[in-house]
């Protein structure tokens, strides 16, 4: 046969996840910087995460796009998921936190989100 069929993940993906795992376990220093970012957004912002994947739920579609767009256009790619990947009229904006991330780039993310309006609709 040419092809073989797998639902199996291709080797460099997990190997890189276990990267991943080895680094989180040896560096709590990295570990709690994602953390300390969480919990600045959560204090500017107001709203609640339980993961440095954190939604900021607007509702329409239309304004999920225009919020990113808004944002995109300062230097911040946070992007808008909308249906079929969330329920309608629960549009949102996922920001992703990581330790490369500075407190000063969450000050000018939360912002961001205050200056262009997308927090006006958060739910």
């Amino acid at each position: 046969r040419s092809m073989i069929y797998s639902t199996a993940l291709p080797a460099p993906i997990v190997s890189g996840a276990l990267a991943a795992l080895e680094v989180n376990a040896s560096e709590p220093l990295l570990r709690d910087a994602v953390w300390d970012r969480v919990r600045q957004l959560e204090s500017l912002t107001g709203v609640q995460a339980t993961s440095p994947i954190i939604p900021f739920i607007i509702g329409s579609s239309e304004a999920a796009m225009d919020a990113s767009r808004l944002l995109l256009r300062r230097g911040l790619h946070v992007p808008a998921i909308r249906p079929p990947t969330v329920k309608e009229g629960s549009a949102r904006l996922r920001v992703a936190l990581s330790a490369a991330h500075s407190k000063e780039d969450v000050a000018l993310l939360a912002a961001a989100l205050f200056d262009t309006g997308a927090l006006r609709n958060v739910k």
